[in-house]
């Protein structure tokens, strides 16, 4: 296993900390990955970082509740960094913002690998286990001495609404992979492998991503419109991932389809993989 834990850090990797934080030089980062061809690569960084190198479907990451984030964060500083400064500063800092949106750009999450929730703990890990085959054990460390494990933190509704007002996009985060948690839970129960990728509706036009690990093979997707099916077209369009990253079927990977707009007005649209019945998530609307 490598690690990168970030420049001050004792654990990482020898080779990996002296290319990226000593020399500074990429060419040798990509050297030491490159001559590797089975690996795992931990730590605390951007997922941009290493992206270049793997698939979006090989990328693990948890999320945390936003508040007990900020709130642990917080907490933390205080007591091992010696911060001394009043809470407001500390959410309206330069890097704090969004900070776990932020870690994993340019990637969304409906592209992640996997992506857990800490305080869904054994049971991200029971999931993480089942979609890679692996045989993971949950453990708890570096946890603040004075609460209880899973003890939410105290805030009064002001601290709320401050922490709230600096961190939508992380909130979003959070909930998106809440939702994602529990459609990959239903669907790996039936024995059926998760499909990635979104979709956007644009006036009559919806178009998106959609592609599963480790399977060269377009899939076929169905759209329905208020639970009946009205068209089913291939993921075998040239639209790559917009990101430096290794590319699902070499791009091929994007879907569209036509309806007349005045059809999506009061209407349930849902695009799900044909056989499955998986269902993409939808990213938005647009006008």
């Amino acid at each position: 296993m490598l690690r990168d834990y970030g420049p001050r850090e004792k654990g990482n990797s020898r080779d990996l900390h002296e290319a990226r934080y000593t020399l500074e030089s990429p060419e040798r980062v990509r050297s030491i990955l490159e001559s590797r061809t089975d690996y795992l690569l931990a730590g605390h960084f951007n997922a941009e970082s290493y992206l270049e190198f793997f698939y979006p479907y090989e990328v693990v990451t948890f999320v945390r509740e936003p508040i007990e984030r900020i709130m642990s964060s917080f907490e933390y500083a205080r007591r091992k960094r010696g911060y001394s400064g009043n809470l407001e500063d500390f959410v309206s800092a330069h890097g704090r913002i969004n900070l776990q949106s932020q870690q994993i750009l340019p990637l969304s999450t409906e592209h992640l690998g996997f992506i857990g929730i800490t305080d869904k703990f054994e049971q991200s890990i029971n999931l993480l286990n089942q979609m890679y085959g692996i045989r993971l054990k949950t453990q708890y460390s570096n946890s603040n001495p004075k609460r209880k494990l899973r003890q939410k933190y105290k805030i009064t509704d002001s601290q709320r609404a401050l922490i709230q007002q600096y961190n939508q996009q992380d909130r979003e985060v959070y909930e998106r992979a809440n939702m994602l948690m529990a459609i990959r839970k239903k669907y790996l129960d039936l024995d059926v492998a998760p499909i990635y990728g979104s979709y956007i509706i644009n006036n009559g036009n919806i178009s998106g991503r959609a592609y599963q690990a480790w399977n060269n093979q377009a899939l076929s997707l169905t759209l329905s419109m208020n639970g009946e099916p009205v068209a089913t077209t291939l993921a075998n369009q040239f639209s790559p991932l917009p990101y430096k990253c290794k590319q699902p079927r070499k791009g091929y990977i994007g879907f569209e389809f036509t309806i007349e707009p005045d059809r999506l007005n009061g209407n349930k649209i849902e695009i799900y993989e044909t056989f499955s019945q998986q269902p993409l998530m939808n990213y938005g609307t647009s006008t």
